[in-house]
């Protein structure tokens, strides 16, 4: 069983000096022999969840449920950010960019908890670069 959540002291950056989104939102969990369950593993939530029963601390039940829809909004932006490069538009790109800092932020902050839910854009997640194409092409 897992020793604990590692909690992040201030912003978690990679070696470039980039912020790492997804190792802040979903910290690395601690197993035996010093070993770690990264955000990025399939087992992340099963982990979690196993903490969750030990200790009953609500953090990790949290962190299981929310596993896989902030997995699948950070791919979705990379995945806009790359389709918007293939483009080879920049004022695609920076539209991209600018809902990236927006209204997609607004979603991931719902989903984790950290904003009102009602603040969320009425469109469907996955729909961003669609509308961008379409607005680009009118």
């Amino acid at each position: 069983m897992g020793r604990g959540l590692q909690q992040p002291t201030s912003v978690v950056r990679d070696g470039r000096g980039y912020l790492e989104l997804g190792r802040q939102l979903l910290p690395p969990i601690e197993v035996e022999g010093g070993e770690t369950i990264g955000w990025r593993s399939a087992d992340y939530p099963a982990r979690a969840w196993a903490l969750w029963e030990v200790s009953r601390e609500e953090r990790w039940r949290e962190l299981a449920a929310v596993w896989e829809p902030v997995v699948r909004h950070l791919a979705e932006a990379l995945c806009l950010l790359e389709d918007t490069a293939d483009e080879g538009d920049a004022y695609l790109r920076l539209r991209a960019k600018d809902e990236i800092s927006g209204p997609w932020l607004t979603v991931l902050r719902a989903i984790t908890g950290e904003e009102d839910p009602g603040e969320v854009p009425n469109y469907p997640v996955g729909v961003s670069c669609r509308i961008f194409r379409d607005q680009v092409r009118i």
